[in-house]
């Protein structure tokens, strides 16, 4: 692993694997505490499950996530 591999954010994997590995019709979640993914381009961001670092995933955002993945979300 590079040092430039060490310095990546957590945006900009998650751009990255967009980007290269994603497929259209498949549809996916990311699960993160952290707040600068708040930053992650709008079709992307919708995809988004931000827990909270002290807390971590509650049952309620678990569920926000499997509602996201059956393309069920109702924003709350």
């Amino acid at each position: 692993m590079s040092k430039t591999d060490l310095i990546t954010s957590r945006k900009d994997e998650i751009l990255t694997w967009y980007q290269s590995k994603h497929k259209s019709n498949e549809p996916f979640v990311t699960i993160d505490d952290d707040k600068l993914l708040n930053g992650l381009p709008d079709n992307i961001k919708g995809n988004l499950v931000l827990t909270s670092s002290s807390v971590g995933l509650t049952d309620e955002l678990a569920d926000e996530a499997i509602s996201i993945l059956k393309g069920k979300l109702v924003y709350a």
